[in-house]
């Protein structure tokens, strides 16, 4: 076990070896957000990790050392810029028709903003983030307490993990093979919450579930007599 005792710290860090390096990974080199699970709490002793001042500046109104910078996300859009939906994940329960109606208000809303807009919105009682690359549009919509600079990593982080597997992903990969897309968000985000932030961890349980796949195939295609 790994403990910080400072007098000076603001809080106090008491960790296995193995995850204490990967926090420090985590905040130290990077600044990567890291959301636990449930309501749990982390407290980060300010001087062990080199945050940078926006992560404290978004934290300091919380309690001391407290980090919970994602709480949940509501929904992530993938849109083309002709309004096409490409792909939806509903992280809080919604009718039908009322995705529909989020769909198109987001669709009309985001896709008609100049290029050099914020990447920001308020709307109803949510904060939406977007974020645009090559002719997709990933929209999500968080709670109103979240950080928004954060939500544009996570973004982030999930085009990395498509150009990692895709290799330069684009938008046909994601029409012709959404079901990776589905698959890679899924080791990512749970339930609204960042799980995984390890590009390699994803491409591992891409690979497991790959050869899984592969074998299964070949097992149903033999004959059973």
């Amino acid at each position: 076990m790994v403990s910080q005792l400072n007098p000076q710290h603001c809080g106090n860090l008491t960790l296995p070896v193995p995850m204490y390096r990967n926090v420090v990974n985590i905040f130290s080199l990077n600044c990567w957000p890291y959301s636990h699970i449930a309501a749990s709490r982390w407290f980060i002793p300010k001087n062990v990790f080199p945050l940078s001042g926006s992560l404290w500046t978004n934290i300091k109104n919380k309690r001391c050392g407290e980090l919970m910078p994602i709480r949940q996300m509501h929904f992530l859009l993938l849109l083309s810029r002709q309004g096409k939906l490409r792909l939806q994940k509903w992280f809080t329960p919604v009718t039908e028709r009322e995705k529909k109606k989020v769909t198109r208000e987001m669709t009309l809303m985001v896709l008609a903003r100049p290029p050099h807009s914020c990447n920001f919105l308020l709307w109803r009682d949510l904060k939406i983030v977007y974020k645009r690359y090559a002719s997709l549009y990933f929209c999500c919509g968080l709670e109103d307490q979240d950080n928004e600079l954060l939500t544009l990593e996570v973004l982030q982080r999930y085009v990395e993990l498509l150009d990692k597997y895709f290799g330069n992903v684009c938008e046909l990969d994601i029409i012709f093979n959404f079901e990776k897309a589905y698959f890679i968000l899924d080791e990512f985000l749970v339930g609204g919450e960042l799980l995984e932030t390890s590009k390699t961890a994803v491409g591992i349980a891409m690979e497991e579930a790959e050869t899984l796949q592969e074998t299964m195939e070949e097992y149903m295609s033999k004959p059973t007599y």
